[in-house]
């Protein structure tokens, strides 16, 4: 068909109480999952599946996943239609998983035995770090909500600007910004109310922000009022907070047409590192 490959979860087992996409919550079953001298062992109990596997790691050799293989976990569906979107690290990429020689399945009954084979068809396991995360829901639609200010009263321009996230080390993080937004320029002092859009492969967010800079120094503060979007892209964004503001190329030679950058280096930590954010402003005479 020339679409992606994808999964689909027809059931899951926890040992947990758990948030599921299905039924909201999963109870918890009987999950075992032990590596003993070299022995991993899978076993599972609930009232309607009884499984117990096991597999020597000596032996196993290294098995490089087909980029099909791989992209069937980009997107996993569930059988209420809703969809997780799944993000990795170069680990699921470029480092081999392993497959083991044999696999013993010691018990298994499932509502599914009439259409399952009687051994596996392909066992794997990883033994090296992932980082992993996950867009739940991500094919259902999300209310945005209003802008959580509207805007500067008697505003005298209107900014615009754009700009990027580049990660030094890694390509995952790269975003593309756009800004919208409003500014009260009283002397030398330029009070602004801006809506930054942040585009990347986690989805669509917009930071709201607050402040005002020196148009001689191009120096001043900025606050955060809030954040809306994925949990991920948010997560680490502190709603109230102020920080330094500090403008680059500042050209206010023409009161009607200001100009100005923002250059910071970010760092996200974990295996992310350090990105670079460029941001471009302009702020118009308002009509």
């Amino acid at each position: 068909s020339g679409r992606p490959p994808r999964t689909m979860v027809i059931e899951t087992m926890t040992g947990a109480v758990t948030a599921d996409p299905v039924a909201i919550l999963d109870l918890p079953s009987a999950v075992g999952h032990t590596v003993d001298g070299g022995v991993v062992r899978t076993s599972l109990s609930s009232p309607t599946i009884a499984f117990d596997a096991s597999y020597e790691t000596a032996g196993a050799t290294d098995e490089v996943l087909a980029l099909d293989g791989i992209e069937a976990g980009d997107e996993v569906g569930h059988l209420d239609g809703t969809c997780d979107a799944w993000f990795y690290d170069a680990e699921t990429l470029d480092v081999p998983a392993h497959r083991p020689a044999e696999v013993t399945v010691e018990a298994r009954s499932t509502p599914w035995d009439e259409f399952l084979g009687d051994a596996p068809a392909l066992v794997l396991y990883r033994d090296n770090p992932q980082e992993l995360a996950v867009k739940r829901w991500e094919n259902l639609a999300v209310v945005v909500p209003e802008l959580p200010f509207s805007g500067l009263e008697d505003r005298t321009h209107e900014i615009a600007g754009s700009g990027s996230l580049t990660g030094r080390t890694t390509d995952v993080v790269d975003s593309d910004y756009s800004y919208a937004g409003d500014a009260v320029v009283d002397g030398d002092q330029l009070t602004f109310a801006v809506d930054q859009q942040i585009l990347n492969a986690l989805g669509e967010a917009h930071i709201y922000t607050t402040g005002e800079f020196d148009l001689t120094s191009g120096e001043g503060t900025q606050t955060v009022v809030d954040c809306t979007g994925p949990d991920l892209m948010c997560s680490d964004i502190e709603r109230g907070s102020t920080a330094l503001y500090a403008v680059g190329d500042l050209d206010a030679a023409d009161p009607d047409a200001i100009t100005w950058t923002v250059d910071v280096a970010v760092e996200l930590g974990g295996t992310f590192g350090t990105a670079d954010s460029t941001s471009s402003f302009s702020a118009t005479r308002a009509g």
